[in-house]
């Protein structure tokens, strides 16, 4: 290729402010005469005292560029970009005409290979009396800075479409659930709705036919109870997934807490012939701090999973050991469920956590469950930093390993005593909680009408007249008289005015206008009379969560009974508290 340089452009002052200003947009500006074929380069050099240029073949150095400098998969696309025999049918009715392309970039610094972005124009500078096109300008300028901002955001409108795909498709899931969720719930709440309607039609029927009437009122009672237990996990499920369960600490004794357990469900063991065994392995300490009544719910949920899925007459084993925590003041335990029932599936032990899932087994038909026992337990167990696993073979049995963390009481050791040689079956365990177990008969205020509280008054403070006239005639069975205030600031009055020992015991509901049941306990609380300070307080609502329970504690509340009334709770603490 031959150039030369002309000073064509005479003195620097004429000409240098207009290519400076051209330079910082353009690395490269040629004034091409189409007619000739000939370019000048208009990058401005200085010579003898002139601005001078570099001229040459017009087309020639157009194609040198884009073969030396221009990527391969832009290669030819420029080529025909440049081509200046078809400029001038392309520039027809365009006054400037542009195409972006990469190049290799250069540098020092640069690593191999990198490319930067450009963009090229053809800008119109004459025309002849026809129109036709006879010179343009040719530039080059970075577009890189550009092309950065272009992509940054490019990829910020993806994250931003990602993340709207993310919510819809979490949306749509959502919307699935909560179908599945109402499928659900209208099915297992209408099959217990429909034999509490049903049998109380047909204890109404035969409403002379007493053994008929009280078949009816257990299948009632069997089917409330259902409906209860279905509406208490749907509740704990739904606290638990709006991450507003919270975990209490306090003292318990894990020992006691397993005498307790045992106890409770012992009348659910004997009625299906069960035999339970348990065994204490290296237990150093027993005495704990923790949630007692989420550690108390996950145990209840397992071994009454094990008692309902084990055929009658089967063997079922409760292993409890002290692991090493590799914490300070901090104690790991580990329970081992196990039974020889029918076991599970693998498909389905690898979906025993999801909510309402159930096995598809004929055998399991006429047993009730809702299946949201299992993701409670195991959202309460990993919320207290431990594991749960599941082990199980189909006709077998079921494994249940639970680990969870507590801390340790000071100077805390082990005293298990009570369990001492209980490797044994259930048969043998009660004489160990005789005591706590409570009367069973077919009518469940049998075992209240052995209390006789005749002559004791008691305060019952309740708002809703069905719930207070519910709560008359199951207390009045006692010979207890009650009393009633419609608010916790009416209770508060009548407190203030009666005499020492006046009420044997208070009957608190919690939601109340005007005061509520935690404000009327605190004002009990803090009269200046011990009577105030000491009079049993109990309790009597809907609110039923754990942190209820916890929060009437807090306040001065003796015990907590929630609604509906558990009469076998409700007959320990009379026994317990009245005098």
């Amino acid at each position: 290729m031959g150039y030369r340089y002309d000073g064509i452009f005479g003195p620097i002052g004429e000409w240098l402010g207009i290519v400076q200003s051209l330079g910082r947009i353009y690395t490269t500006v040629y004034y091409i005469d189409l007619k000739e074929n000939t370019f000048i380069d208009l990058t401005y050099r200085i010579q003898a005292g002139k601005f001078v240029a570099v001229r040459g073949a017009a087309q020639e150095r157009l194609d040198f560029l884009c073969r030396a400098m221009v990527v391969p998969e832009h290669k030819e696309e420029m080529l025909d970009f440049a081509s200046l025999a078809t400029l001038p049918r392309r520039m027809e009715h365009e006054r400037i005409i542009s195409k972006q392309y990469q190049i290799f970039a250069e540098g020092e610094d640069v690593p191999a290979g990198s490319v930067e972005w450009r963009q090229c124009s053809f800008i119109e500078c004459s025309r002849s009396t026809e129109g036709g096109l006879q010179s343009a300008i040719f530039a080059i300028q970075s577009i890189q800075a550009e092309k950065l901002r272009e992509l940054e955001i490019m990829q910020k409108q993806k994250e931003l479409i990602d993340a709207m795909r993310l919510a819809y498709d979490a949306a749509e899931a959502a919307n699935k659930a909560k179908t599945n969720f109402l499928s659900n719930m209208s099915h297992d709440i209408r099959t217990p709705m429909n034999g509490i309607i049903g049998m109380t039609a047909i204890a109404a029927n035969n409403i002379d036919d007493r053994d008929k009437v009280r078949e009816c009122l257990n299948k009632i009672s069997s089917s409330s109870k259902h409906l209860l237990s279905l509406i208490n996990e749907v509740l704990d499920m739904s606290k638990i997934e709006s991450g507003t369960v919270e975990l209490t600490e306090e003292e318990f004794n894990l020992s006691d807490l397993i005498s307790n357990l045992l106890a409770m469900m012992s009348p659910q063991i004997e009625e299906h012939k069960h035999e339970l065994y348990v065994h204490i392995g290296e237990l150093t300490h027993d005495d704990v701090i923790g949630d007692r009544l989420h550690v108390q719910k996950v145990f209840i949920n397992i071994l009454s999973n094990a008692i309902k899925y084990t055929l009658d007459g089967g063997v079922l084993r409760l292993c409890i050991s002290e692991r090493p925590s590799h914490q300070e003041k901090v104690g790991c335990y580990e329970f081992v469920f196990e039974d020889n029932g029918i076991g599970m599936s693998q498909d389905f032990v690898e979906r025993i956590f999801e909510p309402f899932a159930r096995a598809s087994d004929e055998r399991l038909q006429n047993i009730q469950g809702t299946g949201l026992g299992m993701p409670i337990t195991r959202n309460i167990v990993r919320m207290m930093g431990g594991d749960i696993k599941v082990e199980s073979r189909l006709g077998k049995g079921s494994r249940f390993t639970v680990s969870i963390y507590l801390k340790l009481q000071e100077q805390a050791g082990a005293r298990h005593e009570v369990f001492e040689n209980l490797n044994v079956p259930m048969s043998d365990f009660n004489c160990l909680v005789s005591e706590r177990r409570e009367l069973q008969q077919d009518n469940p205020l049998e075992a209240l009408k052995q209390l006789d509280f005749t002559g004791r008054k008691a305060l019952l403070v309740e708002d809703n007249e069905l719930n207070a006239e519910i709560a008359r005639e199951i207390l009045g069975v006692t010979g207890l008289l009650v009393e009633r205030a419609v608010d916790g600031q009416e209770a508060v009055s009548m407190m203030e005015k009666c005499m020492d020992g006046y009420y044997s015991i208070v009957f608190m509901d919690i939601q109340m206008p005007n005061m509520n049941g935690y404000d009327a306990a605190r004002c009990i609380r803090a009269m200046d009379r011990s009577y105030c300070r000491q009079v049993p307080i109990v309790a009597m609502t809907a609110n039923a969560f754990a942190e209820d329970v916890q929060t009437a504690r807090s306040v001065g509340m003796n015990e907590h009974i929630a609604k509906p009334l558990d009469l076998k709770i409700l007959t320990r603490v009379m026994s317990q508290w009245i005098e």
